[in-house]
C-alpha cells in the first residue's frame, strides 16, 4: 500500500462566491472534497477534453452526414421532427 504525504502546507486562493458554489458542485459530483478535487484537478497533467477530442470530432462527423442526408431526403415529415428534435434541445440549455 502507498504511504501518504502528510498534508501540511497550505495554499490559499481568492475566488468568487459563485465560483467557489460551482468547484464545491463539482466536487460534490465526483464524490469528493474541495481540497481533493482541486488538487485532483490542479495536478492532472493530461487533459480530459484532449482525450474526448478524437471521439468527439468522430461524433460530429457522424452528426454531419446524417445532417447532409437529411437535406436530402425528399420527406418532409422527417424534416419537421428533426426541426423539433433541435428545438427542444435547444430549450435545454
Amino acid at each position: 500500500m502507498k504511504k501518504l504525504k502528510p498534508k501540511n502546507t497550505t495554499l490559499l486562493i481568492r475566488i468568487n462566491e459563485e465560483e467557489k458554489a460551482k468547484i464545491a458542485q463539482l466536487a460534490s459530483n465526483a464524490g469528493m472534497g474541495i481540497s481533493s478535487y482541486m488538487r485532483l484537478k490542479g495536478l492532472s497533467t493530461d487533459s480530459d477534453f484532449l482525450k474526448s477530442l478524437p471521439d468527439t470530432v468522430k461524433s460530429w462527423n457522424l452528426l454531419n452526414e446524417i445532417c447532409h442526408e437529411i437535406q436530402k431526403s425528399n420527406d418532409p415529415q422527417l424534416k419537421i421532427r428533426i426541426l423539433k428534435i433541435l428545438n427542444s434541445q435547444e430549450r435545454l440549455k
